[in-house]
């Protein structure tokens, strides 16, 4: 992936197709997801729904530090790069705003684009990311 142009035109159909940021319906796990089916031909989407089962398993996993990546662990393996080497479009476990664990999409420079309160957003992901997942490796 050359640009960001890709990741940008998936998160704003994202944001046209859904509507804020709701556990379990349009979270960032079933956000990523997408982006792998989009990118994979896989039904990630469709197991991380199952496995969430709503919004009340999503506000369990997301009360307990630590307990977000296990699950995320669970549902598609350990993490297939290192910290640091993430390319465009790869899936990335990182601190949001709110200093929580988040999976975002990590675009070409230093920035990844996941799902904020109203829409999408851009973070500087510098120092910021916990995990890498290859988007090449996600099945």
């Amino acid at each position: 992936m050359k640009t960001d142009e890709p990741i940008l035109e998936f998160c704003a159909r994202w944001v046209r197709q859904r509507r804020r940021f709701a556990p379990g319906d349009s979270d960032c796990a079933l956000f990523c997801a997408q982006w792998v089916d989009q990118n994979n031909s896989t039904n990630m989407t469709q197991r991380i729904g199952e496995a969430w089962g709503g919004a009340r398993t999503v506000m369990r996993v997301m009360a307990e530090p630590g307990a977000f990546r296990r699950a995320i662990i669970g549902l598609v393996g350990e993490p297939t790069a290192n910290v640091g080497e993430e390319r465009g479009g790869d899936v990335v476990l990182m601190l949001n705003y709110e200093e929580k664990e988040t999976l975002a999409i990590a675009g070409v420079g230093d920035f990844a684009y996941g799902l904020g309160p109203v829409g999408y957003a851009g973070v500087n992901r510098r120092d910021r990311v916990l995990a890498v997942w290859s988007l090449a490796c996600l099945q």
